[in-house]
């Protein structure tokens, strides 16, 4: 009877030891996959194949000090709080990340939150998913993108409004020379939208809304004062010229 209770402990032990070892490798399978280093690591892994969905929870070493942008040095954390990104889909299963992002405390007694290297542009999802939807969102319209990743239509344009915003902030339009305007109606009816684009590099620099560029949505002001305009329509002799070659 001891002989018995021996060799069905010792069956329950290998199979816990497998059991470990199998989440160890999930975990460093995860880790390895989605670029997690040090001090982040995968924590637990959940499968939900009636929900169609995947729940990876990341956690950071205890004792982890952690860079803040501009501000020299390393700071310890003061408190954590749980964050949850959407990641890219794990085959047809919806991925999702569930961080403990935590916040540290600075020379100064100040509290600032640590942002992962992952997180995106956008609270609630991976850089790498928001550059999906903008790879989309190229080729497709806002609606059908938001059909295929499960989101709303505010949420994809949430996140294309983001980058075109970055981008815009970070042009370099001094090299303009000429400048080409434009109206067209982007639906049926009188709802149109004007376009300014550099008429020798034919790119679009400027959209906006209506016919004729309003004082409201003035050129960016990197546009040097001498480009000129080509063809301008009437409502664009007065407002369609750069910020500084305005009376």
């Amino acid at each position: 009877m001891g002989g018995e209770r021996a060799a069905a402990l010792e069956r329950v032990g290998c199979s816990s030891l497998r059991n470990l070892g199998d989440r160890n490798m999930t975990a460093k399978l995860f880790e390895a996959a989605l670029g997690i280093t040090s001090p982040w690591y995968i924590k637990d892994v959940d499968f939900d194949a009636a929900q169609k969905s995947l729940t990876i929870a990341v956690d950071f070493v205890a004792g982890s000090r952690f860079a803040v942008p501009g501000i020299e040095g390393t700071h310890p954390a003061h408190d954590t709080v749980t964050k949850r990104y959407r990641h890219l889909n794990f085959f047809q299963h919806e991925c999702h990340l569930e961080v403990r992002v935590p916040r540290v405390r600075l020379p100064d007694g100040g509290i600032r939150q640590v942002e992962p290297d992952w997180s995106g542009r956008l609270a609630g999802f991976t850089l790498l998913f928001e550059a999906l939807i903008m790879t989309l969102c190229r080729e497709m319209t806002f609606a059908a993108v938001a059909r295929l990743v499960n989101l709303s239509w505010h949420q994809v344009v949430a996140i294309c409004k983001r980058y075109v915003d970055l981008g815009v902030a970070q042009a370099d339009f001094s090299a303009v020379k000429r400048l080409a305007a434009d109206e067209t109606s982007k639906a049926r009816g009188h709802d149109y939208i004007t376009l300014v684009a550099d008429a020798d590099e034919r790119r679009v620099l400027f959209v906006t809304e209506g016919r004729g560029l309003r004082r409201s949505r003035p050129l960016p002001p990197t546009l040097p004062p001498t480009a000129a305009i080509l063809r301008p329509w009437r409502p664009f002799p007065s407002t369609c010229r750069p910020p500084s070659s305005r009376a």
